[in-house]
């Protein structure tokens, strides 16, 4: 495989990666226009650690292998999480009033 084609399959995958999450941050403001939000992050989390449990076993060899890897898995994905979380925390208060448009910003 060419540089160039790696750079590019690089590429894409990184679009599809936003493309993707922009459809499940689209799907739960759907959801949240008839349901309360909170419950919606219950259900988006619960999914998210029931899909990375599935995944998680999909990629075993076998149930050993799942079992031996389960502390490695939640550390890994522990780990993600809160870098994300922590980085789209630090971006809504860097832009609290543009995201959230309110003048009662004390800062």
């Amino acid at each position: 495989m060419s540089t160039s084609n790696s750079s590019s399959d690089t590429d894409q995958n990184e679009q599809q990666f936003w493309d993707m999450a922009d459809q499940f941050i689209e799907l739960a403001n759907q959801l949240s226009a008839d349901t309360d939000p909170n419950a919606v992050i219950a259900a988006m989390t619960y999914a998210t650690t029931r899909y990375s449990a599935f995944i998680a076993a999909v990629n075993s060899l076998d149930k050993a292998e799942f079992v031996e890897d389960m502390d490695s898995n939640m550390e890994l994905l522990s780990r993600q999480y809160r870098r994300w979380l922590g980085e789209n925390l630090r971006d809504y208060r860097d832009n609290f009033k543009i995201y959230i448009r309110t003048e009662d910003d004390p800062t």
